[in-house]
């Protein structure tokens, strides 16, 4: 039994593998880290249900949404707090804490304590402000679709964070399993792509070798220099910065196959809110940016905006519309950088630090301008 044909078909979300009726399939990790669902023919009945809720690999054309338009916002939340320790505006905040007025659970990407990036469930505040910050690498789900129709079942009001992707898969499993999604509220964010786990798992390697330390915190995009800055951040005896790790995420060169053919890179979102860094709100909205984070917040369904309507007492907003906040990946699937394949023969066979080299930032021009930029940044902050 093929639950895919191409890795271009396979998105991870692991729908296949929670609806198997026979815990037939199993995802297991391929040369490039990511993972992937296996059969096992011996507990196989071939009932077809792994590829029936494939949502990735549907071949019609699919109207997600159940109002006329998206409704499209540039939000601030009032605590500043939220803001600066949140990657953008800390509307996801507000959303997160409107659950858990309501007694509700958030699932979430999270680090481990491995600082492997998996999703977790959460019933309190302060393992929600785990989920906040990007995570430039795949999440590994686990049982999380099995959990989330649990907590349906139970009555319990949900909110699913994730990709566009991984919120499909959850919302088509649900359908197939005839759980009652009234409760169930999605929210997605513009994805430019997941990287490899595996790349990121060997990159804190290097790391923790170059410094001879334990690599304790990571952040893929600290604030410390400003929501604009994009300087990754981690903990290895003390506080330090770099942009090895973010100079490969931005060149699209070791992205999953299947997000060069993404589904959900447009406005036809599979969520009831998709949430992103609004980019250009200079030009969009007047006198709104002050460098701690925007939010654009694009509401897809009449939950949505119920949702929206409620927690707009924490938020400073704006309205907008699709021209003013266009991104590439509401247009389009990131394209892939054409080194790709090459880049994945070396990672592979020379490891993280000689395509750091290669075809990143790792080399003294590089390094010398980015240590003069946070030099920079620092003298900046000094003089504010």
């Amino acid at each position: 039994m093929n639950v895919y044909l191409s890795k271009n078909q396979c998105c991870g979300c692991t729908a296949c593998y929670s609806i198997c009726p026979k815990n037939a399939i199993q995802m297991q990790g391929d040369e490039k880290g990511f993972l992937y669902p296996t059969v096992d023919e011996n507990l196989c009945v071939k009932c077809q249900m792994c590829v029936k809720v494939c949502d990735f690999q549907r071949t019609e054309e699919v109207n997600h949404l159940d109002i006329k338009d998206n409704l499209i916002y540039a939000v601030k939340h009032k605590d500043i707090d939220e803001r600066l320790t949140s990657r953008s505006g800390g509307t996801f905040m507000a959303i997160c804490q409107y659950v858990l007025d309501k007694k509700g659970v958030v699932y979430g990407a999270a680090f481990d304590e491995n600082l492997k990036v998996v999703h977790k469930r959460a019933e309190d505040k302060k393992t929600v402000n785990e989920f906040k910050g990007s995570k430039y690498v795949q999440s590994e789900m686990g049982d999380t679709f099995f959990n989330v129709k649990k907590d349906l079942n139970d009555g319990k009001v949900v909110l699913f964070s994730g990709t566009g992707c991984q919120t499909a898969g959850l919302k088509s499993y649900l359908k197939k399993q005839n759980t009652d999604t009234r409760n169930l509220i999605l929210c997605d964010i513009v994805c430019h792509g997941v990287p490899s786990p595996l790349v990121y798992e060997k990159y804190l390697d290097y790391l923790s070798k170059k410094y001879n330390s334990k690599i304790t915190q990571f952040n893929f995009r600290d604030k410390y220099f400003g929501w604009s800055a994009h300087i990754e951040s981690f903990l290895a005896k003390k506080k330090r910065f770099s942009d090895l790790y973010t100079d490969l995420f931005y060149k699209h060169i070791m992205f999953r196959p299947a997000c060069s053919e993404c589904k959900y890179a447009n406005f036809n979102r599979p969520s009831d809110i998709t949430l992103a860094d609004f980019w250009g709100i200079d030009k969009a909205v007047e006198n709104f940016n002050d460098n701690k984070g925007v939010s654009l917040i694009i509401i897809n369904t009449e939950k949505g905006e119920k949702i929206f309507n409620d927690i707009s007492k924490s938020l400073d907003y704006k309205k907008s519309n699709k021209k003013d906040c266009l991104q590439p990946n509401l247009e389009h699937p990131s394209i892939f950088s054409d080194s790709t394949e090459d880049f994945w023969i070396d990672f592979n066979q020379k490891g993280i630090e000689y395509v750091m080299k290669k075809y990143g930032s790792l080399n003294f021009k590089s390094q010398l301008k980015f240590k003069i930029k946070v030099l920079l940044y620092k003298y900046h902050l000094r003089g504010m």
